[in-house]
């Protein structure tokens, strides 16, 4: 037991090693599955207490999991994966992104990942369609499996990063139990750290071959990328004025020497006011230390 935490980036408190003692017993299996019936029942406050960290699963321990009717597989070694998994996974800002569909949406999803929000938003828009968008090998190879477990057919995959220029990148992979950090440097990590290599594309030239037929709604979490992904899809937002839903982190957009504020007056330049996607109220573009999501509405006035 005393083996994960050398595995694990960042170091973990005594009292959190101690309590991890009576936790560990729940990564046997029939005790695992007896907290997860209970979680799922909600019937009590202390349950979640119980929950194994993610630490403690080897690479490959892979579940299959239907939440909210979408059927999963899930490497619960994985932060995503383990918060699904233990129905942890909450924000805020999900739930008021959620609240603005309409089942005729088309929507782009920059960063995809497993198909955490791409399984969900395909639910939502039955008469729309989703254009998912993910980079790395192991995420795409799981969220086509998501896709193929549940048998949607309004859900298009391509498999590469979204940027401002076409041609190739490394993609850097920070943290083992953390692929959804995983993100494109403008210098090469001092540390060893894995990399893989993948194709980036421009979002405004799927419009212009006719790939994407239109859409209503952009969402971006690419690990500080996000102004790139919006340089790049200047045509589509000037055309078709998509509600954006953007990740907003001051310390991910600095590794691209960009800050929360830029991100926030590139967004603001497109005519698009600009609100914090948990409290829905006006972003406060002078904090400089932001770590949240923008929900970004185009204003009637359609001039650029």
């Amino acid at each position: 037991m005393l083996g994960v935490y050398k595995r694990y980036p960042f170091p973990v408190p005594f009292r959190t090693k101690f309590f991890n003692v009576i936790r560990y017993f729940f990564t046997y299996p029939v005790l695992e599955r007896f907290l997860v019936a209970q979680l799922a029942g909600g019937n009590s406050k202390w349950w979640p207490k119980f929950i194994p960290p993610v630490y403690f699963y080897q690479h490959g321990s892979v579940r299959k999991a239907k939440r909210d009717t979408i059927l999963y597989d899930l490497d619960i070694s994985k932060l995503i994966d383990h918060s699904l998994y233990f129905f942890s996974i909450q924000d805020k800002a999900w739930t008021n992104l959620f609240k603005v569909i309409k089942p005729e949406f088309y929507i782009v999803d920059a960063g995809a990942n497993i198909g955490f929000l791409s399984m969900n938003l395909a639910k939502l828009c039955p008469q729309g369609f989703i254009y998912s968008f993910e980079p790395d090998s192991e995420n795409f190879g799981y969220l086509q499996r998501n896709k193929n477990n549940n048998h949607f057919t309004n859900i298009h995959l391509f498999k590469t990063a979204l940027g401002e220029k076409t041609g190739k990148a490394e993609l850097y992979k920070m943290y083992d139990n953390n692929p959804g950090a995983n993100r494109i440097l403008s210098s090469q990590p001092n540390q060893n750290i894995a990399s893989e290599t993948i194709e980036i594309a421009v979002l405004d030239e799927f419009k212009k071959n006719g790939a994407i037929k239109k859409i209503n709604l952009l969402k971006i979490d690419v690990e500080g990328f996000e102004p790139f992904v919006l340089k790049g899809a200047k045509e589509i937002i000037e055309t078709w004025r998509p509600i954006l839903f953007i990740e907003l982190a001051e310390v991910n957009l600095r590794q691209q020497g960009y800050t929360a504020r830029k991100l926030i007056e590139l967004v603001e330049s497109f005519n698009y006011s600009v609100e914090d996607a948990r409290t829905m109220q006006p972003i406060d573009r002078d904090f400089d230390n932001h770590h949240t999501d923008i929900l970004c509405f185009p204003k009637s006035d359609n001039s650029i």
